[in-house]
């Protein structure tokens, strides 16, 4: 990638952070759409240094809870090629694991269950 694309997704995913920060309900579709559009990001451009970089530095201000609406997202690439995205999307799975083991078991026993492909 240019590193002109580099810096703008760089942006766009500090810009996707803060909306999803600023979100006042986790469950709004606009929480969500830029959830969705940060992972879009996340599996596109992850493999790029500058972008892992802001991602790593700001996931963590991101509430768990925001995550679990687009969990089966997640879980949907747990098994992704890139080492990392893998070293973000682990990480972040394990806090939602400890906090909300609940919310996990389901989605990982179907996945778990399913052919691998």
């Amino acid at each position: 990638f240019s590193s002109t694309l580099r810096s703008h997704v760089a942006t766009a995913v500090h810009a996707f952070i803060k909306a999803i920060c600023l979100g006042t309900k986790h469950w709004s579709a606009s929480v969500q759409q830029d959830l969705l559009n940060f992972l879009s990001c996340l599996f596109r451009y992850g493999e790029s240094k500058e972008v892992a970089s802001v991602i790593n530095a700001e996931i963590g201000s991101v509430a768990l809870e925001a995550w679990l609406g687009v969990l089966p997202q997640l879980l949907a690439r747990i098994q992704i090629n890139s080492p990392i995205v893998r070293s973000i999307l682990h990480p972040l799975l394990t806090r939602l694991g400890k906090k909300h083991p609940q919310a996990l078991m389901y989605p990982l026993s179907v996945l778990v269950k399913s052919p691998v492909k």
